[in-house]
């Protein structure tokens, strides 16, 4: 059986091209909303095997739009997504992440490993110790409220292009104002004198 655990995402900018983000995929320690807690271990032996897999949108198979790259740290399992913006849906979320109409990415996976949180209460929540990841998705409604993207680039390649000129046509104005006033300076200096 398959499981999902929803994350939010909360959006920033980035460096890379449209389309990429990073975010938090599945957190440590906390519980989230179904009672579940993931073990720091929990995505070791997955993670293992491989390090890339498919996104996909609203856990729905029939719609890969992108593929996540995945490891973890000590906050929990960290991602950056790469949507495939040749895919007319991909270019969709793409939109809706930048808009932050979206915001939330969640974790597929089967349980491998697993004691109840409450043990009198079985069916409550569990504490996940081992779990195989199969994907991860963008969806509108989060399961786990600490999972976020932390960036996502909104931003064109002539949008960048043109901001590196724009910086650029800046740096250049500020160089030949420091010279000028360079000048300006020794001119007085040789007047004293």
């Amino acid at each position: 059986m398959l499981t999902t655990k929803n994350m939010q995402v909360e959006i920033k900018s980035s460096t890379e091209e449209r389309g990429v983000f990073y975010g938090l995929a599945s957190t440590f320690g906390n519980e989230d909303r179904a009672g579940d807690i993931f073990d720091r271990s929990a995505w070791d032996k997955s993670l293992a095997k491989r390090k890339v897999y498919p996104l996909l949108w609203q856990h729905k198979t029939s719609e890969v739009i992108g593929k996540i790259e995945v490891w973890t740290d000590s906050e929990g399992l960290q991602a950056k997504g790469t949507l495939n913006l040749n895919d007319s849906q991909a270019s969709k979320v793409a939109d809706l992440i930048a808009m932050s109409a979206v915001s939330d990415l969640s974790v597929g996976f089967r349980m491998l490993d697993y004691e109840p949180v409450d043990v009198k209460r079985p069916y409550a929540g569990c504490v996940i110790k081992e779990a195989d990841l199969m994907e991860v998705s963008v969806v509108t409604a989060p399961c786990n409220e600490l999972a976020k993207i932390k960036e996502a680039e909104t931003l064109t390649n002539e949008e960048k292009q043109e901001l590196h000129e724009l910086r650029h046509e800046r740096r250049k104005r500020h160089l030949q104002d420091k010279l000028r006033q360079v000048r300006e300076e020794l001119r007085e200096k040789e007047i004293d004198e």
